[in-house]
């Protein structure tokens, strides 16, 4: 995690609803649902997220279904499979991460012109 603080959804925890929070989150769980972060969020290899999501940042490891938007920046990671429609000024495709969907990144990116 990015963080030293947050909150945590473990490998044996499954969640379905809407979660909002003010804090960074964890998933090593599964999670399905709509979930809005004013923080980041960390998909761990274990993870398994779906829904409507809407975060500061992301940094995937794990598997994202959906639509995933960020304010400032999305990263899959190796091994990730995500098959979403990505919203971000900023995306990062690692290699050996999987993808399949569209990115959109008409965002103004902080600090350009």
């Amino acid at each position: 995690m990015a963080q030293d603080d947050g909150a945590g959804l473990g490998p044996g925890a499954q969640l379905r609803g809407t979660l909002t929070g003010e804090e960074p989150l964890d998933v090593a769980g599964a999670f399905e649902g709509r979930l809005q972060l004013t923080h980041h969020l960390e998909v761990r290899e274990s993870g398994n997220v779906s829904g409507e999501l809407q975060v500061l940042s992301a940094a995937v490891a794990g598997r994202v279904e959906g639509t995933l938007t960020a304010v400032d920046w999305v990263q899959l990671l190796p091994g990730a499979q995500v098959s979403a429609d990505l919203k971000a000024p900023r995306v990062i495709i690692e290699p050996g991460a999987h993808f399949t969907g569209r990115i959109a990144m008409d965002f103004p990116v902080p600090g350009e012109s």
